[in-house]
């Protein structure tokens, strides 16, 4: 089993500060980088079964829809299973990015959000990926801990995917 991790896309960052030449090549390359990531998971010789994106696939809730559906072509040319978790930018408040109208509506069907606990790799018998997503912001507890705690012995192979820290 092989497969890509990542995280901290933060699709929609406006980089203030930058000049606006520079500020648009940013914002683009971002999005070309999920077609590179695509491309190396596409091709066979490097035996890859799934992509994982721990935490901040987009910069805030309040990003455009045009931007979603443009990050969703690119996630559905990756012809593999690609599991995302909350991190602290899908929310904004009680807005949790995932729960939006437009990403519910355009999400591709390879792209799976990892809920809390264990859940199942598509087409990879014995395989798990226990998820510890943010619900909020931030946490007070150790998220990754606290699944990991609810574990019950077993022979699967067992990916912990978390994102953030604590202030503890």
């Amino acid at each position: 089993m092989k497969f890509i991790h990542t995280a901290d896309w933060q699709i929609g960052m406006t980089f203030h500060g930058f000049k606006e030449k520079s500020r648009s090549a940013m914002e683009d390359d971002r999005i070309e980088v999920i077609e590179a990531i695509g491309d190396f998971a596409n091709n066979a010789a490097n035996g890859i079964d799934f992509v994982l994106v721990c935490g901040d696939i987009f910069e805030t809730p309040r990003v455009s829809e045009t931007l979603v559906k443009k990050t969703f072509k690119k996630i559905e040319r990756i012809k593999k299973p690609v599991y995302v978790l909350a991190g602290n930018h899908e929310w904004n408040g009680s807005e949790f990015m995932f729960t939006t109208k437009y990403f519910l509506e355009n999400k591709p069907a390879n792209l799976h959000v990892l809920q809390a606990g264990i859940n199942t790799v598509e087409g990879l018998s014995g395989v798990e990926i226990v998820a510890a997503p943010l619900e909020g912001k931030e946490d007070q507890i150790d998220l990754v801990k606290a699944q990991i705690d609810l574990l019950e012995p077993t022979t699967n192979i067992r990916i912990v995917a978390g994102h953030g820290s604590i202030d503890a």
